[in-house]
């Protein structure tokens, strides 16, 4: 039997097999392969400055005629400022992010680890430089390529496209959104993406509490049917977890 399903259809690829948009491995080679393969490829652009990311995909476009995707992150918390999130006199997730550093690097240097040398980013703003990285200036350029270029595909690896979605269908691009949980399923679903992927904790613990067995029957229910929904992440029980 055909290994073919809805999502074959909706974005025009011959094998139901979607390529995650990891950063610092879905580069502009992989995804170009998984798509002349069959699948969808997708770029992990999370960290790409606008003329990077504007580079990858005209990279991708010269390597494969077939569709492929963009991954980036559209965080609500830092798209709002990170003010209305943490509550009255709570510091927001931008004040703790050289805390965050600070952990980061403390734990890399108690476990041995080095950093992997990153190329400085390009300026993103006539020579004065782009905005501030992972803030919500730098998301909305990205976001801005994103529609320029048109791409057949895009994915939000993390938050609500919403925004965006009357000039990505104007475009004719199809939206998927990773969701870690039922209640995000349906914000996504209301802003009529056209695929919700249901990617639970085992499937790298950024966006969800609940395990991916768990939590994809759950959407499946909750959308019953008006969205088509893309299972992502491993398979673990409680004695493999790291938060045990």
């Amino acid at each position: 039997m055909p290994l073919h399903s809805r999502i074959c259809d909706i974005f025009g690829i011959q094998y139901p097999i979607v390529l995650a948009g990891m950063g610092g491995a879905s580069v502009p080679r992989l995804a170009a392969a998984v798509s002349n393969a069959g699948g969808l490829g997708v770029l992990g652009a999370a960290a790409c400055s606008r003329e990077e990311l504007r580079e990858w995909i005209r990279e991708v476009r010269s390597l494969t005629d077939k569709p492929f995707g963009v991954d980036t992150l559209l965080p609500a918390s830092v798209r709002r400022d990170g003010r209305d999130t943490a509550g009255p006199g709570k510091p927001s997730p931008l004040d703790l992010a050289s805390e965050y550093q600070s952990f980061a690097d403390e734990f890399m240097r108690q476990e041995g680890l080095t950093k992997v040398a990153r190329p400085p980013r390009r300026s993103n703003a006539d020579g004065q430089g782009g905005p501030m990285f992972f803030s919500k200036e730098f998301f909305e350029e990205q976001m801005e390529v994103v529609v320029e270029e048109r791409v057949p595909v895009y994915a939000a690896g993390l938050g609500n496209p919403g925004p965006w979605m009357e000039r990505m269908r104007e475009n004719g691009t199809k939206v998927m959104a990773v969701i870690g949980s039922v209640k995000h399923a349906l914000q996504v679903a209301a802003s009529a993406v056209d695929v919700v992927v249901a990617q639970g904790h085992d499937g790298g613990g950024h966006n969800s509490p609940v395990g991916t067995m768990a939590l994809i029957p759950q959407v499946v229910d909750a959308l019953a049917g008006r969205v088509p929904v893309l299972g992502a992440g491993g398979i673990a029980d409680g004695r493999g977890s790291p938060l045990r």
